[in-house]
């Protein structure tokens, strides 16, 4: 049951974040043309123009992150608390499993906007470089790069994203528990 709840979460959340993922990588394709134009042949309106598409860029970003933290704690509330809430209590499943879909969920949306934020500045870099002389994929000697403090920064990032979603979780449960005790103990 818990995949059941599990996918249909996911798909209640995933249109909104398939169009930001979609013009976030687009936005950088788009960026990384205009910054080679830049480097090709430098005037005054293709400086502006780089200028522009960057804090675009930088902006749609920054969107990508408050909107998948937003997201996340919206459906936390939402499902659970609200008048959907009502409903999602009324599945013959334990409360643990409504809760284990949104983390899981929740931390699905994470993972994949930190993956798309990677991808969009390797799109940025390789659209910029590519093509203009400056820089070629067979130039890269893939053997030597050092992979495993790659995987190792990787990896101690997501911890800490982990443990700060659940920091945040746990504290805004408190809050909510604060608020109950004193409901509860003023009469």
């Amino acid at each position: 049951m818990l995949g059941k709840l599990l996918k249909y979460e996911l798909k209640s959340t995933s249109r909104m974040m398939g169009v930001l993922y979609l013009a976030v990588l687009v936005v950088a394709a788009v960026v990384g043309f205009i910054a080679r134009g830049m480097i090709l042949g430098a005037t005054q309106g293709n400086a502006i123009a780089v200028v522009i598409s960057g804090l675009i860029y930088g902006l749609l970003i920054v969107a990508l992150m408050i909107v998948t933290i937003v997201m996340v704690l919206q459906r936390f509330y939402k499902n659970l608390l609200k008048g959907e809430g009502y409903l999602m209590h009324t599945l013959p499943v334990p409360t643990w499993m409504l809760v284990a879909s949104k983390v899981i969920s929740s931390l699905i949306w994470i993972l994949l906007s930190i993956a798309v934020l990677f991808v969009s500045i390797f799109v940025l870099v390789l659209t910029g470089m590519l093509g203009n002389g400056l820089f070629s994929v067979t130039d890269i000697d893939w053997a030597s790069i050092d992979w495993t403090n790659i995987f190792k920064l990787f990896r101690q990032l997501l911890f800490k994203l982990f443990v700060l979603f659940f920091w945040f979780i746990l504290r805004w449960q408190s809050v909510r528990l604060q608020r109950a005790i004193k409901y509860f103990t003023a009469y």
